[in-house]
């Protein structure tokens, strides 16, 4: 050690001594580049979200368009063809044909729901992610030495 006690230590003795603002200031970039990788992470999931839902998107209108016009000459013809056919009135066979384009139209629905869903799942890995993250922070700074 040195003589004079208001003297500085040594350089290999600073050198070992941990100094608070260093260890939090590490801490604290350590917490900013984990929420840049969750930002990462956020974004990835929502980009591939995206891709995933075009398709369902599509199955979505094309349903709209079959339940709002329910193809309404293709509907009329079979109407008329099943009342020929069957011996039935007009009206029950057009009440049964337009009860199929309902139900084809819900078919459409599910299908594109179903897929909606799992889209929306990949959404699972980025919370995950953040509570492991989070999880880490609390262990960090519950075991953080003064």
């Amino acid at each position: 050690m040195s003589e004079h006690p208001d003297a500085p230590p040594p350089a290999a003795e600073t050198e070992r001594i941990p100094r608070p603002g260093k260890s939090l200031g590490q801490l604290a970039a350590d917490f900013l580049t984990l929420v840049e990788l969750q930002m990462e992470l956020a974004q990835a999931d929502c980009s591939e979200a995206m891709k995933k839902a075009r398709m369902p998107s599509f199955l979505i209108c094309v349903a709209i368009a079959c339940a709002i016009g329910s193809c309404p000459l293709a509907m009329l013809g079979l109407a008329w063809w099943l009342a020929d056919v069957a011996g039935l009135s007009i009206a029950v066979s057009a009440l049964l044909v337009a009860l199929i384009g309902l139900a084809a139209a819900a078919g459409l629905f599910y299908v594109a729901w179903k897929q909606f869903r799992s889209s929306a799942a990949l959404f699972r890995r980025s919370t995950d992610e953040l509570r492991e993250n989070v999880s880490w922070i609390k262990h960090v700074f519950a075991n953080r030495q003064p």
